[in-house]
């Protein structure tokens, strides 16, 4: 039909959809506007970018807008990172689930059966490559101390190697831990040392891992780790040019994911562990991931990635490596002959002696895909015998010769080391893949707690044992921190910019040795029969002895450069300084000193030991209290006037008052005789025995964050509410487990825990005291314990926790003899049967608890902090030690606190753990709520909240303060050394000096950690920036108060420094990737060239 003529153009024009079309314009232009008004500034890196959030929660796109929560929402967290569900990858988490239990009649936990029916079956193989590889494992203390074993072991296994690795051209060695070749090369002569290298430079000597010693991966820090890493290579680099890349971590009690970590980015690319649970090993056989690679949970992709060897058997001893049957292995331990199980090899008995060796290679071949494996032939201290490599080498020697020669076996047998392995088996994999590319290598992500090596015996004892060591370490591994930030201070001030006149620089030196004795100290005892507390006792005094040598040498390191730094060089004595503190033995508690306040006064200085702005509570003792404090500016300071804790100090005073400090500031106050009757002492009443009826059945402490009730009745924890009346039902406790099978290693209770009949029956006397300062419930029991509940006046996150410190002896209840003691949290936290716990103070894992296990397979270890949480809260209980903790009821969270056990669990150490010290633990509970309802989806892992870091942080390196004892007015009044440059997310691992062996500087090591936070909650009194900006060189020197003419050059290195990854300019940004570290050695202008310094420009 054809239009009407003559009609108009309007008429044409459907303009209900042009006003629809105009109307849906407008609206988008509108959004368009809001849309760009809440954009917002996203990091470059993409991980950190999704937070796809409920529809009444803000959600942060792959725009950077915020939409549709505006107003809900006012900051975007830019410093936090979503959980990614864990994809593509074996989890250790899940493997129990598929994991057989069942033990055989042997007690021993089963093969996979189908091994034994290819066995049978006479199942073609391919051909074999066996590398044989002897070694020595060296315990720098565990049933000698580490001078004895070095003495009477060490020193010939070392002679022994070289006399006949030189020898002997395809004979091979390897050797792991540093601090015994570093105490060989003392005695040594020029002529041993190059043997040494040369050895190193045939192949025939590989060291490997190559830290100061091999160390605990349960109970440790990562940041000591770290250090001994450091220690460990840069000696090795100095003194034999070896760079390790291979690791053999044969004996640590189960194996932490941080660990694997570190050793990747120290140039490690490859290792082999042992004692995982052999159940959970069964599994990982019949997945075929015996060789694998090894990736963090929170890393998506395989940057972090590391080779992984899992031996398939329970032990590394002769009789328990080549196979299954330890009566067909023992008879080839030729490292003790002669001996009633192994027989020289003689042409009458090669043949048999070769077809059972080849038969039970042929089995454990099976385990493996990729046609090598790598066998190791030693035990602890072997070698030591003049005859025992010869043994070994001959021996073998004949047949391998045999092997070898038998072209129908399909088996190539040779000496070597696992560098040579590693090569081998990545050389195969990739020709496999060619050929079938699902051949890769499987990728594993999680961690191998708890172990069990046979009889369902359970190692999560040693989470806990001898825990007063476990604090003293922790006690410190901060002042060394510390005091490393401040030599690097004071070398760039006085040394560099000559600003402290001539006389500093014996001085600095002195500092130097002082630091690298406490380091060394330290890093030993990081060992995994050190900080376990797994050695004999008379060893354990010896570690006992030497952390107090580096306590007393790191705070004299402390005290020098503090007053060097705050005197501009006119005072260099470490006894200008005294710090408030005292500890006199390393069994006794770390507690505040009586200061003596002179008629003229006293000067206090107060150092801030972390690198951001913080308000902190200092205490002190004095015998009156008729005092002012002031500032640097004469200004009155506030103070809290209370009875010392514990009982110890009665007739003195603790005098209290809050300072804000910036970043390592130092600041001085003036302490001065008042003519008034001084500051309002804080209120206190006591309660004791029954109470009356008019009397409060429950007693409250609180500050503007948090209230705290404490039953008045039992002195335990009842509640605590925030500041926005949400209430979480804390209900704390003391109990104890009856050991069974317990021992040094063991934890294998009689049962539930049981009340401690002596605390529930008796009552405590409870103490409050509420002050200006801090508020305190003190609880003391007849039996020797005593708990204080903590809450501080402060504006600062340390305002939001609640600080428990324990001081306990079980020497005084009979009862407490043979028991374990725990302090059990009962809350109303709906957290199902999942339970996080912290690795090393580097990450969280998540922890499944079974109902159908025994309790000690589901105790955790922790070194920092252990959580549970709902849809709508987490609790988190921080630890300034380390722990094994569990949570086996929902709601529940228990610490271990200490342990007397009398048995030997028959794993070496021959006797139980009998000590009964008065031990200090310290915790801070932090509950926090989440932004919105928020389930919990991923279980694996998860990140702490940025709240949570920070708190932390704080509990683990607290304030330093001081009396200056002489020379006050040589001090400036204050001194700030850093600026408030680094994000809440941004953490100085270690700044240090870098040195050679005659103490001279090469350069100084940086390492950072971007730590990873959660998104779910929203930032509290964190007194640091949430800004995603760069972090580039200059503006970190410039931070540091260090001119770019001062400095030569700064370069990315490997974590111990021993490979340069780049060269930096000052406008470089280094700033490293969530979740990650990144290190870097700058170099001084006055730095003499270096072996590091001539291999960084090389690189470069």
């Amino acid at each position: 039909m054809k239009p009407p003529k003559n009609m108009g153009f309007s008429q044409q024009i459907p303009w209900r959809k042009v006003k629809l079309i105009c109307l849906v314009s407008v609206l988008v232009i509108v959004m368009h506007i809001l849309w760009t008004f809440t954009a917002t500034s996203l990091s470059e890196d993409p991980a950190m970018e999704v937070r796809r959030g409920r529809p009444d929660s803000y959600e942060v796109n792959m725009h950077g807008h915020i939409f549709p929560s505006i107003e809900k929402t006012k900051v975007v967290q830019q410093y936090c990172k979503k959980v990614d569900p864990i994809r593509g990858v074996i989890s250790t988490y899940d493997l129990p689930e598929e994991t057989d239990y069942s033990l055989n009649t042997n007690g021993k936990y089963p093969i996979p059966q189908e091994l034994y029916e290819a066995d049978k079956n006479g199942t073609v193989d391919d051909q074999i490559e066996v590398i044989l590889v002897p070694f020595s494992h060296a315990d720098p203390g565990y049933g000698m101390t580490f001078e004895g074993y070095y003495t009477q072991r060490f020193v010939h296994v070392f002679s022994n190697m070289v006399d006949y690795l030189t020898s002997h051209g395809n004979m091979t060695f390897q050797w792991a831990e540093t601090v015994y070749l570093e105490r060989w090369f003392r005695e040594i002569n020029d002529e041993m040392k190059k043997k040494v290298r040369e050895l190193i430079r045939r192949g025939q000597l590989e060291i490997v891992l190559g830290g100061w010693v091999m160390p605990d991966e349960a109970s440790t820090h990562y940041q000591p780790v770290v250090d001994q890493l450091i220690e460990g290579h840069q000696w090795l680099q100095e003194n034999l040019g070896v760079t390790p890349t291979n690791a053999w971590i044969n004996d640590p009690f189960g194996y932490s994911s941080t660990m694997p970590y570190l050793w990747k980015k120290s140039g490690i690319d490859n290792m082999v562990i042992l004692r995982i649970h052999q159940a959970i090993k069964s599994t990982i056989i019949r997945k075929r991931g015996m060789d694998f690679m090894w990736r963090p949970y929170w890393n998506s992709n395989n940057n972090n990635d590391i080779l992984t060897n899992l031996m398939p058997y329970f032990g590394y001893w002769p009789g328990d490596v080549c196979g299954p049957d330890p009566s067909i292995c023992s008879q080839f331990n030729f490292l003790h002959l002669p001996s009633t199980e192994a027989k020289p090899v003689t042409d009458q008995n090669v043949h048999e002696l070769s077809e059972k060796l080849y038969k039970t290679y042929r089995f454990t071949s099976r385990i493996y895909q990729y046609k090598t494996l790598v066998m190791f032939l030693g035990e602890d201290a072997s070698y030591d015998n003049r005859n025992a490599f010869k043994d070994v080498h001959e021996n073998f020697g004949k047949l391998i010769n045999y092997i070898n020669g038998k072209p129908e076996w399909k088996m190539n047998v040779r000496f070597g080391t696992i560098r040579d392995y590693f090569e081998k088996v990545r050389r195969n994999e990739k020709e496999m893949k060619t050929v079938r590319s699902e051949n890769q290598f499987p990728v594993i992500s999680g961690d191998f707690f708890p172990y069990s090596d046979y009889e369902h015996d359970v190692w999560t004892g040693y989470f806990t044992t001898r825990i007063w060591m476990k604090r003293f370490t922790r006690e410190i591994e901060p002042v060394i921190r510390a005091a490393d930030v401040y030599s690097v201070i004071m070398y760039y001030r006085c040394i560099v910019g000559n600003k402290c006149g001539t006389n500093v620089n014996g001085t600095f030196n002195d500092v130097m040795k002082l630091l690298r004795e406490a380091r060394r100290e330290v890093g030993m005892f990081q060992h995994h029969d050190g900080i376990t507390g797994t050695s004999l006792p008379f060893v354990v005094n010896d570690y006992e002895e030497r952390l107090q040598r580096a306590f007393r040498s790191a705070r004299s390191a402390l005290a020098t450069t503090v007053s060097t730094l705050l005197s501009g060089g006119r005072v260099t004595s470490s006894q200008a300084l005294m710090n408030v503190l005292e500890k006199q033995n390393a069994k006794t508690i770390l507690g505040l000193r009586e200061l003596k306040l002179k008629p003229d006064g006293m000067k206090l200085v107060v150092a801030n030991s972390v690198v951001r702005n913080s308000e902190d509570v200092v205490n002190f003792l004095l015998t009156r209290d008729d005092i002012v404090i002031l500032d640097a500016f004469d200004r009155n300071v506030n103070f809290q006037v209370s009875e010392p804790p514990g009982g110890v100090h009665r007739a003195l005073k603790m005098i209290s008052f809050k300072t804000a400090l910036s970043p390592y500031e130092l600041k001085t106050f003036t302490v001065k005789l008042s003519s008034d009757k001084g500051q309002k002492p804080a209120r206190t009443n006591t309660l004791q025995g029954e109470l009356n009826s008019d009397e409060p059945k429950v007693m409250t402490i609180a500050n503007k964050y948090i209230e705290v009730k404490v039953n008045a009745l039992t002195g335990n924890l009842v509640s605590i509410k925030n500041n926005n009346g949400k209430t979480t039902t804390l209900r704390s406790s003391f109990m104890k487990y009856k050991p069974d099978k317990s021992g040094a290693y063991l934890f294998g209770p009689f049962g539930q825990a049981e009340p401690i009949s002596p605390i529930v029956d008796g009552k405590p006397t409870i103490q409050v005291v509420r002050g200006e300062m801090f508020s305190e419930i003190r609880v003391s029991h007849k039996s020797g314990f005593e708990q204080r509940f903590t809450v501080y006046n402060v504006d600062d996150i340390k305002g939001t926790g609640l600080y428990i410190t324990n001081e306990i002896t079980m020497r005084i209840e009979p009862s407490l003899k043979n028991a374990e003691l725990i302090m059990r949290f009962e809350t109303d936290i709906e957290n199902g049967n999942i339970l996080y716990t912290d690795q090393n103070g580097f990450q969280l894992m998540g922890r499944k608890t079974y109902s159908n296990m025994t309790i000690e397979m589901n105790y955790y270890p922790i070194s920092t902090m252990a959580v549970i949480e709902d849809s709508a809260r987490r609790l988190t209980v921080h630890a300034g030690q380390s722990h094994g903790v569990a949570s086996l009821r929902e709601g529940w969270l228990e610490v271990m606190l200490d342990r007397n056990v009398q048995r030997d669990d028959k794993k070496g150490l021959g006797q139980g753990v009998n000590e009964m010290e008065l031990v200090l633990t310290e915790f801070v509970i932090q509950v926090e709520h989440k932004s919105s309802l928020e389930p919990v989806t991923e279980r694996r892992y998860t990140y702490p909240s940025i709240n949570s870091l920070i708190l932390n942080e704080k509990l683990q390196n607290k304030v330093h303060a001081f009396s200056i004892e002489h020379s006050a007015g040589d001090f400036h009044t204050g001194l700030q050394t850093f600026s408030d440059i680094l994000s809440c997310n941004d953490f100085i691992v270690g700044l240090r000096m870098l040195l050679k062996e005659d103490l001279s500087p090469r350069g100084i090591s940086l390492v950072l950690h971007r730590k990873s936070s959660s998104c779910l909650f929203p930032k509290e009194r964190v007194m640091c920036s949430t800004d995603n900006v760069s972090l580039h060189v200059d503006t970190f020197l410039s931070a540091l108060n260090i001119s770019k003419t001062l400095t030569r050059s700064v370069a990315e290195t490997s974590l111990s420094h021993l490979h340069t990854l780049k060269t930096l300019d000052f406008g470089s940004d280094i700033r490293p990737q969530q979740g990650e570290l990144r290190s870097f050695v700058i170099t001084p202008a006055n730095a003499k060239s270096t072996k590091l310094e001539n291999k960084i420009l090389q690189e470069s």
